[in-house]
């Protein structure tokens, strides 16, 4: 009966472990946490239908609308991804709307960052401290 009891409590210590390990795990690059990507502000430099942010934690990500987006027949796969995680299937997506994507996995390689989640996948070219979307799209990391 003794070791029953022991097995069990072994087991339970274990998941236990191993959800706060996954929970505390980090996936998003330091220079990155408690930060947000933001699309610039002039109209050269957006090719998108909006103003967004992504926000960054340890592991998880939020994407914010910062003004009005309207939903567009445009051939842009960015726009489209972007508006469709924040407004789903409504035709606009309104100021301060926001996206949960959970869970992240922020990788970097050479000029590239990759930000995937069960929801969305975005792709940034880096090019002096800038990155950019493959529309074209400039993104700014702020504090």
């Amino acid at each position: 009966m003794k070791k029953i009891i022991a097995a069990v409590v072994v087991a339970l210590l274990l998941i236990g472990g191993g959800v706060f390990y996954y929970q505390n795990q980090q996936t998003v690059p330091n220079y990155l946490v408690n930060s947000r990507l933001e699309t610039a502000q002039n109209p050269n430099d957006n090719k998108l239908g909006g103003y967004y942010r992504l926000l960054f934690t340890k592991n998880k990500a939020t994407l914010v609308v910062f003004s009005n987006a309207v939903k567009t027949k445009s051939s842009n796969k960015v726009d489209q991804k972007l508006f469709q995680a924040v407004a789903g299937n409504k035709s606009i997506a309104t100021v301060g709307r926001n996206a949960d994507l959970g869970r992240v996995h922020v990788t970097k390689d050479n000029n590239k960052l990759v930000v995937k989640s069960k929801k969305l996948t975005l792709t940034f070219t880096i090019n002096d401290n800038a990155y950019y979307t493959d529309d074209g799209t400039m993104w700014l990391v702020a504090k």
